[in-house]
């Protein structure tokens, strides 16, 4: 059985978004669950809101050194929490109703996996409720995402060991740690993968890896060195399909 879940956001100046977030995770009907939060040296209302979550049973909010990226940040918050599983999510993304957490869990015992994806919303960074894109997954396999297919970060849960195992972000990415974390994954027979179709949040768009079209190309370009790291071939037309996909996504 899988018991301890940790759901785990790095944050830095995420003031306008964090709460939401945060009350998004303290709603899930889970039991068995820790919110593990960490501050990367805010300069705006961050941390006088996270303060308020300070005593909260089950959380733990940690003022940490800013680690200079956002992968850099995500690895922090993924290799110290104490717990079978963990479920990252942005500090501007949030769930979107109180059964993702078991959701995930129940695939785990039923499946006994080690990897579960779910689908996303993509919404205005201001108006939540207005969806600009549905990401709808399937069952991915290595060749799904040589075509630029891939789950969003913020729809996934995977066993702590897997951090280890897979050496996380072993070539210091700034942007695509999670590409190079899917490619590890699904080109490994030990780790068994699962799809979970089922809308589990909502993410914000003009994220850490989409706020311009400068962060949006240096993304691109390391998911794409990343197949080279990790000693796979793959076409150059991948630097094509991927934003491709994203666009599609819109109509």
């Amino acid at each position: 059985m899988y018991e301890k879940v940790c759901v785990s956001i790095p944050v830095r100046n995420g003031g306008k978004f964090i709460e939401e977030a945060v009350i998004s995770v303290l709603s899930q009907d889970y039991s068995n669950l820790h919110l593990n939060i960490y501050d990367g040296q805010s300069t705006d209302n961050t941390k006088e809101l996270l303060r308020k979550y300070e005593k909260v049973e089950n959380v733990s909010v940690i003022y940490t050194s800013n680690l200079g990226s956002p992968c850099r940040a995500i690895k922090r918050c993924l290799e110290l929490p104490d717990a079978d599983i963990i479920i990252p999510l942005m500090s501007d993304d949030f769930f979107i109703h109180n059964s993702v957490v078991s959701s995930f869990v129940n695939e785990f015992r039923k499946n006994n996996a080690d990897f579960v994806y779910g689908n996303c919303y993509v919404v205005d960074r201001y108006n939540t409720s207005k969806i600009l894109r549905k990401v709808k997954n399937y069952n991915y396999n290595i060749n799904d995402l040589k075509n630029g297919n891939h789950p969003n970060w913020s729809s996934v849960a995977f066993k702590k060991n897997l951090i280890n195992d897979l050496d996380f972000n072993d070539n210091d990415l700034e942007l695509a740690c999670d590409f190079d974390f899917y490619i590890k994954i699904l080109s490994n027979a030990k780790y068994k993968t699962c799809y979970l179709n089922n809308y589990t949040s909502k993410h914000r768009i003009a994220g850490a890896s989409s706020k311009n079209i400068l962060t949006m190309i240096s993304a691109n370009n390391e998911a794409y060195k990343s197949w080279k790291n990790n000693g796979i071939k793959v076409s150059i037309l991948f630097l094509i399909k991927k934003p491709f996909l994203k666009i599609k996504e819109f109509f």
